[in-house]
């Protein structure tokens, strides 16, 4: 009985965090913050890397995480050529943090 009651609050856990990470998506702050991202420059990227990792490891909530890594491959699409110095701090990183946070 208890793992029946796990099983299905872990899937409406699952269908809430898609529901959130979904309307993160199409928020209006996001569709604001994507038109900035096309303002953002080579000057602003060591500002920018190191936060937008900084949230993605410490961020509280799902859409949180999810929001800052939308805006990392927006980066990366965009300016690709800029970020090469950032990549190996972003890639350790990001190795750090997926370990620690699906680690078994």
């Amino acid at each position: 009985m208890y793992s029946l009651k796990f099983s299905s609050e872990a899937r409406l856990q699952e269908k809430l965090d898609e529901l959130r990470v979904s309307a993160s998506k199409v928020s209006p702050m996001m569709k604001v913050i994507h038109e900035c991202m096309v303002q953002v420059g080579v000057e602003q990227l060591p500002l920018l890397v190191p936060r937008l990792l900084d949230i993605m490891k410490k961020g509280v909530g799902l859409s949180t995480k999810v929001s800052a890594a939308q805006l990392v491959v927006s980066l990366v699409s965009q300016s690709r050529e800029d970020l090469t110095p950032f990549a190996g701090l972003s890639h350790q990183q990001l190795i750090v943090y997926f370990s620690n946070t699906y680690s078994p």
